[in-house]
């Protein structure tokens, strides 16, 4: 019997072989939502010479630049048990619009009951009331900063409510710094100071205690020690400018970088299109160290743990009008699970879902003469090379095309001694020629 295999053998050439696991890559572009301006690419338009103008128009077409003056915004900057914020001289409390009294130092506010708040100074009380008002001086620290503006402390539930009160200009100066590099171009940063001033206004809570957060819920602010003199000057020559679509302020949404395209709202957070919020090609995004993933690859177990699926067999992927992922299915042993693009970047931990995954797998290899038969498997389904190893250097020996799944190449050897699948970043495990 094993006379009769051995002879076998030589009449085919080596007998074939299985491989290991597959390996699945992942790649992927840009950092974040994707919807209206993406902050590396508005920098790279004003390193070619965009004017700040130029750079708003692009990224929020149908836009209009207007000016909204005095405004002023409320800002959520803390929420505990109990509050301590830090005046300097000249500081006052105002308790329920009442008379002044003077303050400095340490205070510490606490929730009473009937929705009010008591302000202690050293553990003794300084005022009590359903609103206090703190102001004057040098700017207050709360917590971790300090802010211009006045700080509103008012009960909410169990809990006291630190409220900065100020003019939209010093928020604004507030934001910028926090939210790009300030040693960027005066044009990015003039159109970041636009779209924060457009987007406060936009957002704000206006029945609420409060405006806005303070944080990547409506847009980072770091108070005074978020200034800088280039940030102030981005501030300065837009004094008040806004954006406007057809009389109201534009809901003017930014992020750091598109990959090369932003998306249409409705793509990301489904509803209705916003004419202002469409997909734009943004070839300044290329200055970004985010406009392309390195590839990172995954066993079937690994992904699935990325994922928390258990091993991933298959995937299907299917994508929206901007390019980027709707669904994504991955296949298990157990079945398939499907996410959203955002369900997908929110669970895998992903810049954006603008993003790709392939598993390749090359299965099994026969050499007969100087000829080459390759079984392979790709997933999702497409174009697939098989690069060879010859003379030391890679080099294309065939390509195909997977279909259900599967690839088939039949190709002369060229001498290759190593053999691999490839599809663009992807790749499978390298093997042996047998």
């Amino acid at each position: 019997m094993l006379k009769t295999l051995a002879a076998v053998a030589v009449v085919l050439g080596t007998a074939p072989i299985a491989t290991a696991s597959p390996l699945i890559t992942l790649t992927g572009r840009g950092w974040g939502h994707g919807v209206g301006m993406a902050q590396d690419g508005a920098e790279g338009m004003a390193q070619h010479g965009a004017t700040t103008a130029q750079i708003l128009q692009h990224f929020y077409p149908h836009t209009t630049i207007d000016t909204r003056p005095h405004e002023t915004i409320r800002v959520l900057l803390r929420e505990a048990g109990a509050v301590t914020i830090r005046t300097g001289a000249g500081a006052r409390v105002r308790a329920d619009g009442g008379a002044a009294a003077a303050v400095a130092g340490a205070l510490t506010a606490r929730p009473l009951a009937g929705g009010r708040v008591q302000l202690l100074a050293a553990g003794k009380e300084v005022a009590r009331g359903g609103i206090l008002r703190v102001a004057g001086g040098s700017p207050i620290r709360v917590g971790a900063h300090t802010y211009r503006g006045t700080i509103e402390l008012r009960r909410f539930r169990g809990s006291v409510r630190a409220i900065d009160d100020l003019g939209l200009e010093d928020y604004v100066r507030g934001v910028i710094a926090w939210e790009m590099p300030q040693t960027w171009h005066a044009a990015s940063l003039g159109a970041q100071a636009v779209a924060a001033r457009s987007y406060a206004l936009a957002e704000s809570a206006a029945n609420g205690q409060f405006d806005v957060f303070p944080d990547t819920r409506s847009q980072m602010y770091g108070g005074v020690d978020a200034e800088s003199p280039p940030t102030d000057a981005a501030v300065a020559a837009t004094a008040n400018q806004v954006l406007t679509y057809q009389g109201r302020v534009a809901t003017t949404f930014f992020f750091a970088s598109s990959g090369g395209r932003t998306a249409n709202v409705q793509d990301v957070w489904g509803g209705s299109p916003v004419p202002y919020l469409v997909s734009v090609p943004d070839p300044g995004d290329v200055i970004s160290v985010y406009h392309r993933w390195a590839p990172r690859r995954f066993t079937g177990t690994g992904l699935g743990r990325l994922f928390g699926t258990g091993p991933v067999r298959g995937i299907a992927i299917t994508k929206n009008p901007s390019g980027r992922v709707a669904t994504l299915t991955l296949t298990t042993g157990r079945g398939a699970v499907t996410f959203t693009g955002t369900g997908a970047r929110t669970a895998g931990g992903l810049r954006s879902t603008w993003f790709a995954l392939r598993l390749l797998d090359l299965q099994r290899v026969r050499r007969s003469g100087g000829r080459l038969h390759v079984i392979g498997r790709s997933s999702p389904n497409g174009g697939v090379g098989l690069d060879g190893l010859v003379h030391g250097a890679w080099v294309r020996l065939a390509s195909a095309r997977s279909r259900n799944g599967r690839v088939t190449i039949d190709t002369a050897s060229r001498g290759a001694t190593k053999l691999r699948l490839r599809a663009g970043d992807a790749r499978s495990r390298i093997v042996a020629v047998p």
